[in-house]
């Protein structure tokens, strides 16, 4: 991903050659390989109007008219096939794009009309009020505009934000382990009991095989009659 500022001759032949090295360099060292190679992108942001992609040396025959992307992949000419895991590339023109707030019909739309147009704002657009990708650019843009008593400002005041959401974990943390701490002494103590009744059941019902009378039985065990038969 680059920004490239200003025009210049073969921009997009630049790009095939930086990405015949990125294709290259996916080669392992050693002996073995089977050539496979990862999908591979390639977007430039461009400030310049994208019919300055041609040379005046060259006959090109891309249709700018009312674009801003041009998109270039490998296709079999025929089929319209991509070719497996063919270099992508995206050359997007922010001179080129002149879509209103109103007219944005894409996410690239919404991106790119905040990439262009979020250092006019007087206010955040509703529309990409309650994204959080769109309010982390825009907070960053805000920031890349501060003074540096702004930035001592916000970062004091996130510094302050920060304490208190830590705080308030710190406490929602210390009572959910005393929550389990109890629970596992609640657990502990119930399985005591449990495991004494079960002892005592399993002690009457071996005196019972012995013939020992259910009184006795009773009296040494402290069960019922009732549960001693069942």
């Amino acid at each position: 991903v680059e920004m490239q500022n200003a025009s210049q001759r073969f921009f997009r032949e630049r790009m095939l050659f930086y990405f015949a090295k990125l294709i290259a360099l996916q080669a392992p060292a050693g002996r073995e390989w089977n050539y496979h190679i990862g999908k591979t992108y390639s977007v430039a942001f461009l400030n310049f109007e994208l019919e300055k992609l041609s040379s005046d040396s060259e006959i090109d025959e891309d249709d700018f008219s009312g674009k801003y992307i041009l998109h270039y992949r490998t296709d079999e000419v025929d089929s319209r096939r991509t070719m497996p895991n063919s270099t992508e590339y995206y050359f997007i023109s922010l001179k080129n794009f002149n879509k209103k707030e109103t007219e944005l019909a894409s996410n690239a739309d919404k991106w790119l009309y905040l990439m262009c147009k979020s250092k006019f704002f007087a206010d955040v657009p509703e529309e990409f009020n309650g994204d959080e990708s769109f309010r982390a650019f825009l907070d960053a843009s805000a920031r890349a505009g501060f003074t540096k008593d702004d930035e001592y400002k916000y970062f004091k005041d996130m510094m302050n934000d920060w304490d208190i959401a830590n705080s308030k974990r710190e406490a929602v943390e210390a009572a959910l382990a005393s929550g389990r701490a109890e629970g596992r002494a609640e657990g502990r103590r119930e399985g005591v009991v449990e495991g004494e009744a079960k002892g005592k059941l399993q002690t009457a019902k071996s005196l019972l095989a012995l013939g020992v009378a259910i009184e006795i039985i009773q009296k040494a065990t402290g069960l019922r009659a009732e549960e001693i038969l069942g």
